[in-house]
Parts: structure tokens; C-alpha cells; sequence
């Protein structure tokens, strides 16, 4: 057993002491190794076009674009039906061309981020893309399928990649964490071709200061084409709040630049999410974030039979994280209450690298049930009832101990890995329905219907279920 009092220093732009050591070794470690002076790899295909995404869009019927390339020239998006493309030739004469916008010159790197988006695609189609320009030439083609506009259609889910986080910032450890990224991208794509959009729940990468080492980590990060192929939304973690982020991502519906909150939305067939960046730190900005949801719901929430809220630092976990600054704030200072006033059915995060489900919620209160709680769970949730899933890492960068809160002190049980072990022990936190922590990757697949919503999380390495449950909503 471990005893610790979480720093009060805990928030955008202020570091705990324990990070402050941390990263003033990586710095050390950094130098001694040659990270900073070293020329990086950028995820590519041959062209200058690297760190090619393809984001989610406003809707299903669009998409947001993201790459960077050197040079101030215009660059473009071309995209085509895939009908019209014979596998070797671009289809230019069949192709809509999209010029690009540039944005600020990349911290450290003579490169410009740039940003597209194309509106009107069809359902059930696939389409072929490419990024750049004749003058600094133009990435591989990638193609991807819109697939159904209907109400029944599914998504993936993962819990923090942070590349990088394995050892520090030693050059070893961000190429495994980016191997096992790859294997963790492959093995969604492979299971379930399916999936509408991919949701990460935020710290992509681990080094959270601008430069060549972030960089690079983002590169292993933007490595897999699965990125380019399926659409993709990103949170916004702690280890995401330089500005490189708002550089490598073009999020639908946000004006956020820089180091702002990035707060967003979209809506995806009969589903709103509404991305929160939970890196606020002062009242004010808890307050207008609030505004940001309230007025989101309300005015493209009404015709949608789901609510999906997503933010990075998990509010209901079973590790350490729980007694994070911000995470009091959303449980005692309006947003959960908010979220459950406003009908979210569930809220997806991360940051706490164990696996953990909650009861149902109404404000910070849960909904305990007679008997026992795990995987296999199908619940029926009230107006006000609301689920928050805590996902694990994704690439097995970083993990954290069970722990038991309170207030901002906590204790952590190494030896406990198991909610069987933590129940024997009367240590399970009042709010979790089931926690397991197995280190091992996982992600989770959402298969949504107007009545059901069914989350089923797996473990990457051989798809056994480690965990499923089901909202059912037609008693509502």
C-alpha cells in the first residue's frame, strides 16, 4: 500500500512537483541521447506531405483534413469516388479540388500546418484522397467508406496511446510505444472494418512541450494509415496542451488556436458527442465550458437518440487520477449534475490507464443495484442516469495502480487487480460497477441502435471481452 496527497498544482500550464522532476530528467535524458539536436521522422509516404489525417466532420456527411508540409505554397485536397480510380492513376479529371488552408509555422520545424474539409458525401461510398500540391507533391492516395447514415452503426474507443510514456523520453521506448500503437490500429481495423469514426480519449503523445521530441512522438502516431482511413476525433489530454495539438488536428465545430480550450462537437447519425477539453483550470473557464454543453445540447442534442459527452480526465475511475483538481471541480462544482440535467447517456474518458465503469450516475450520486455488477450488465437508464467509462491505455505505455480516494488523498494497492479482490478487501469505490487491471492494451467498440447502445470493451492482443455492457432505453 501506497500513500500519497495529490498536488494542488495540477492544471493547464502548472506542473506537480513530481512531473517537474520528471521532466526536467527527460530534458537530461533528452540531450544526453541527442534527441533535441537530431533531424526528426515524420510520418509520411515519400512526398513532404506528413501527418496526414482524416478527421471527423460536422456530420457524416463530412470530413476534416489535417497534414503539414514545408513552404508557403497553396496546397490542396483532391477526393474522388473510389469508381473512378483504377488503383495507379489519381482520378484529377473526376475529383473535387479543395484549396488548403496554412496555418502558423510549426514550433521548431520549418513546416505549416494545413487544413481541409469537404461536405456532401454520400452514404455506403467509398472515396479516394490525396494531399498537396504539383509544386511540393502530393501524399499516396488513401481511401475510406462513409458507411451507413442510418440508426444502427457502431465506433471505436480508446483509452490514452501516449507515445512515448513507457520511459520517459528515451528514443527506444517511443519507437515500442509507436509499434504498439500500430499493432493496436491494425488489430481495430482488422476486427471491425465497420467502425463509422474512431474516438481516442486523448494524450496521443507523451512529451508535452513543443519540439522535436513531441514531434516525433506525434510522427509515430500518425504512422498507421488507419488514421487516413477511418474518421477520426481526438481529446485534448494534459500531455496534449502545447500547441502542437491544435497543429495536428482540425476539429469540427471549435474556434479554439494555440493553447486555448478546444471544445467541439459533431453529430454523427443519431448521435451528438460533445468533445470537452477538461485541462480547465479556473472557474471562469468551468463556467463557459458549461455554457459550451449547455447550448450544444440544446440546440443540436433535441432529434438525437443518443447524448455522448467525451473528455480526457476520467471523473469516475479506480486509479489515482481521481483525486485530480479538475475532477473534483466536474464532480462538485456543476458538471456532472449538469450532465445529468441535460440527458448525456454516456461519458467516455481517459487518463487513469485502468479499466473502469461506473454505476449509473445522477450528479455525483450512483444508482447501486441489488446483486452483483460486471461484465455482461444491461441496464435500463432514467432521463437522468448517466454512464462514464474510463478507458485504459491503448498501446500499454503507462499503466496505474488500483486506489482508493479521498478528497485529494488517495492510496494505492499494487497488489490488488481485480474488483473480486477489492470487493473481498471493502475497497471498491462506491461508484465503479466493475474496474479490472490487467496491463494489457484494450479499446472499446460502441454498437449503437435507437434503443440500445451496447459497449463492449476488448483486450488488443487476442479479442477476448474484457468487459461489456447495455444501455437499453425503451422503457424511457
Amino acid at each position: 500500500m501506497n500513500v500519497y496527497v495529490s498536488s494542488p498544482l495540477q492544471g493547464k500550464g502548472q506542473l506537480d512537483p513530481m512531473l517537474r522532476t520528471r521532466l526536467a530528467l527527460t530534458a537530461v535524458a533528452a540531450v544526453a541521447a541527442g534527441a533535441v539536436a537530431t533531424p526528426i521522422a515524420l510520418a509520411h509516404d515519400g512526398t513532404r506531405v506528413q501527418n496526414l489525417v482524416l478527421g471527423v466532420g460536422a456530420d457524416e456527411t463530412s470530413a476534416n483534413f489535417n497534414w503539414s508540409a514545408p513552404g508557403l505554397q497553396q496546397e490542396y485536397l483532391q477526393i474522388a469516388p473510389t469508381t473512378t480510380f483504377d488503383g495507379t492513376e489519381f482520378p484529377v479529371d473526376a475529383a473535387t479540388t479543395i484549396p488548403a488552408e496554412r496555418g502558423g509555422l510549426t514550433i521548431r520545424e520549418a513546416r505549416y500546418p494545413r487544413t481541409a474539409e469537404i461536405s456532401g458525401l454520400e452514404e455506403n461510398t467509398a472515396y479516394v484522397y490525396r494531399a498537396g500540391s504539383e509544386r511540393s507533391g502530393w501524399s499516396a492516395p488513401y481511401t475510406f467508406t462513409t458507411g451507413t447514415f442510418g440508426d444502427e452503426w457502431e465506433f471505436s474507443f480508446f483509452g490514452d496511446p501516449q507515445i512515448g510514456a513507457s520511459q520517459m523520453a528515451m528514443s527506444s521506448a517511443r519507437v515500442d510505444d509507436g509499434g504498439s500503437w500500430e499493432r493496436t490500429a491494425a488489430a481495430i481495423g482488422e476486427r471491425h472494418p465497420d467502425s463509422s469514426l474512431w474516438l481516442s480519449a486523448g494524450d496521443q503523445v507523451d512529451f508535452f512541450l513543443d519540439g522535436q521530441i513531441q514531434q516525433h512522438e506525434y510522427s509515430l502516431f500518425f504512422t498507421p494509415d488507419e488514421l487516413r482511413e477511418n474518421r477520426f476525433a481526438a481529446n485534448r489530454g494534459n500531455h496534449d496542451v502545447s500547441k502542437a495539438y491544435s497543429e495536428a488536428f482540425n476539429l469540427p465545430n471549435s474556434t479554439a488556436t494555440g493553447i486555448q480550450p478546444h471544445n467541439y462537437f459533431f453529430e454523427h447519425n443519431n448521435v451528438l458527442f460533445v468533445a470537452l477539453d477538461s485541462n480547465t483550470i479556473t472557474s471562469g473557464e468551468l463556467e463557459a465550458q458549461k455554457d459550451f454543453l449547455r447550448s450544444t445540447v440544446e440546440n443540436h442534442g433535441a432529434d438525437k437518440d443518443w447524448i455522448v459527452v467525451t473528455y480526457h480526465h476520467s471523473t469516475y475511475s479506480q486509479a489515482y487520477h481521481q483525486t485530480d483538481r479538475i475532477v473534483q471541480d466536474y464532480r462538485h462544482n456543476g458538471m456532472v449534475d449538469l450532465i445529468s440535467e441535460l440527458g448525456v447517456d454516456v461519458v467516455l474518458a481517459g487518463h487513469d490507464h485502468i479499466h473502469t465503469r461506473s454505476h449509473l450516475m445522477v450528479g455525483n450520486t450512483p444508482q447501486v443495484p441489488e446483486g452483483e455488477t460486471g461484465p455482461g450488465d444491461v441496464l435500463t437508464p432514467a432521463d437522468n442516469e448517466v454512464l462514464y467509462l474510463t478507458g485504459t491505455s491503448s498501446t500499454g505505455s503507462k499503466y496505474y495502480d488500483f486506489a482508493v480516494a479521498e478528497g485529494r488523498s488517495y492510496e494505492e494497492y499494487p497488489e490488488i487487480t481485480t474488483m473480486e479482490q477489492s470487493d473481498a478487501a471493502g475497497l471498491t469505490a462506491e461508484h465503479t460497477a466493475y474496474w479490472i487491471q490487467d496491463r494489457t492494451p484494450d479499446f472499446t467498440q460502441i454498437q449503437v441502435s435507437p434503443e440500445t447502445m451496447v459497449l463492449t470493451t476488448y483486450n488488443v492482443a487476442d479479442g477476448s471481452v474484457v468487459d461489456q455492457v447495455t444501455l437499453d432505453t425503451s422503457a424511457q
